[in-house]
């Protein structure tokens, strides 16, 4: 669902729709001919991501051999000796200070996660590591963070983790199971390192915006004779006598289906879909009711240079940012795209989300409420890179979304409160007879990435090939 781009040739009267917000250059759009992916973008390695590896191989190159390989690699243009951007308690967070305060972290999170291995999930609850898995899972991030970080919150550190897994879920760390964090942070690709997302490397986007994907995806379902129905809104599903089932749309129209594969989020089936004659039961009706979610906020800002790659008291940044400004979170959207000019992308989470002045999904230079969190976020890169004149740098156009404020979504992504993973965790998934569920906040191991969505996409379509 969140796969679409916007390529408007004239940002100032683009709404920046779902995924990839990819404008055309000149006076008129981005720099350079340069795009955004509005939501989502960034793409793990193989192996970990082999359904979406594989996706994009039915209709490109995906070998990084090949010159016309669709994947683009975003850590091959690194200037030399460059390091992520940490600002805490008003000054930097040099990253060899970062690796060195992370040791005693990581002995903890090991040890949390050997205690209660992963996964857990509703069914081993109460396993023979069944008192580890309900003690963490009813501890939350801020309060792991206070008693297995030296110093807690008073740490940089501290604070660092809180940001961060702030923006990963979209909620307040006092919101967040611990396995939030313990889950992800355990796995360390190098353990003389830090790596915050653990085996998640982000390396790679899909060339010319990731709603290329969905578009061939159409194009080879068309090819098969399928119809795609766009703007029909289900509103109610009814399980028949004999096990089929009615769907019924926004508008007017009633489908029957034998089976019937659900790939949205829970909190837009919660709010829209009348689904209490589906035949659900109560613990899945329970999952889809009380599932958590996370609100995030995402902007696209480009400037005329990437002023982020030259050297100065930051060091050199690869453009990844993290600070307790206000700016959670950061990153460089222009990584191993063409030209001089580059795009900043603004990320945030929970409360400093919700506190932006941007009160509708999507907004750009047009939006005096998109215009007014850029001037918020120009601020603090003021900060993060002195005497460099950013305000004078920026180009003035801006591309920004709250994916939650959108009916089509209501939701960044999934997320776990306190004690969300013993109770519900791998429930999302579980069919009620032929209806099937999909969607990233259906899988375990990629819980709130697109791989999961993929994934259990795939399987649930096997699934259902396998019985007709």
């Amino acid at each position: 669902g969140r796969l679409l781009t916007d390529r408007t040739k004239n940002p100032a009267t683009s709404c920046g729709l779902c995924h990839s917000g990819s404008m055309g250059g000149g006076e008129t759009g981005w720099l350079d001919n340069q795009y955004v992916d509005v939501f989502g973008e960034l793409i793990d390695s193989l192996p970990r991501w082999a359904d979406t590896w594989g996706l994009a191989g039915r209709y490109w190159s995906v070998d990084p051999a090949d010159p016309d390989c669709v994947m683009l690699d975003m850590f091959k243009d690194y200037p030399a000796g460059a390091t992520d951007t940490y600002f805490f308690d008003n000054d930097y967070y040099p990253w060899d200070q970062v690796v060195a305060d992370f040791k005693p972290v990581y002995e903890a999170v090991v040890a949390d996660e050997a205690s209660a291995p992963y996964p857990t999930t509703w069914e081993n609850a109460n396993d023979e590591h069944g008192e580890a898995r309900q003690a963490l899972d009813n501890m939350s991030i801020h309060d792991w963070i206070e008693t297995r970080v030296p110093g807690g919150h008073g740490s940089r550190m501290g604070k660092l983790l809180d940001a961060e897994y702030n923006i990963e879920y979209g909620a307040e760390t006092t919101g967040q199971s611990a396995f939030n964090l313990i889950y992800l942070l355990a796995y360390q690709p190098d353990e003389n390192s830090f790596s915050v997302y653990g085996e998640s490397d982000e390396k790679w986007k899909l060339k010319g915006g990731i709603d290329r994907l969905t578009s061939a995806m159409a194009d080879e379902l068309s090819g098969w004779g399928t119809e795609i129905r766009l703007e029909w809104a289900l509103r109610r599903i009814t399980q028949a006598a004999d096990g089929s089932y009615y769907l019924d749309f926004d508008n007017g129209q009633r489908v029957r289906a034998g089976y019937v594969l659900m790939a949205l989020p829970f909190s837009a089936l919660r709010a829209h879909i009348d689904f209490e004659a589906a035949g659900f039961d109560e613990f899945k009706r329970n999952t889809i009711l009380q599932a958590a979610v996370g609100h995030n906020y995402k902007a696209a800002l480009q400037f005329t240079s990437r002023f982020w790659n030259q050297p100065g008291p930051w060091g050199i940044s690869n453009g990844n940012l993290s600070s307790d400004l206000g700016c959670q979170y950061g990153w460089d959207g222009t990584r191993g795209l063409p030209g001089t000019a580059g795009i900043l992308i603004h990320y945030a989470g929970g409360k400093v989300c919700d506190g932006m002045a941007l009160s509708h999904p999507y907004g750009n230079q047009g939006d005096a409420h998109a215009l007014a969190d850029a001037a918020t976020f120009l601020g603090h890169l003021a900060t993060i890179f002195p005497g460099v004149p950013v305000e004078t740098l920026w180009t003035g156009k801006v591309a920004a979304t709250k994916s939650h404020l959108d009916p089509n979504y209501l939701c960044g992504y999934g997320s776990y409160a306190p004690g969300g993973y013993t109770r519900w965790c791998g429930a999302e998934r579980l069919r009620s007879n032929n209806v099937l569920f999909a969607g990233e906040h259906t899988s375990i191991e990629f819980f709130g990435y697109f791989e999961g969505a993929a994934a259990e996409a795939r399987g649930a379509a096997e699934t259902i090939l396998s019985e007709l």
